[in-house]
């Protein structure tokens, strides 16, 4: 495709969704791995993940499992 055709107020309308989740993606990636992670902060995202890791693991075994049962094997 030529670059006039991009160009157009057409595909404008259709490349600017996939630019704006690109420069907040970037924004995340560029905290992530470029970041000052002090021990502070790395802990307290450890324990957040964690906190987060344990109410999910809670719900699927006092939600889920009752309900559910064991799954092995009946497709």
């Amino acid at each position: 495709m030529d670059t006039a055709r991009l160009a157009s107020p057409r595909c404008a309308v259709w490349i600017q969704a996939p630019v704006e989740l690109h420069r907040h993606v970037a924004a995340v990636f560029g905290f992530v791995f470029g970041g000052q992670w002090t021990p502070a902060v790395a802990a307290f995202v450890g324990y957040l993940a964690l906190v987060a890791y344990a109410v999910g693991l809670l719900q699927w075994l006092l939600v889920r499992l009752p309900r559910q049962g064991r799954v092995a094997g009946e497709f």
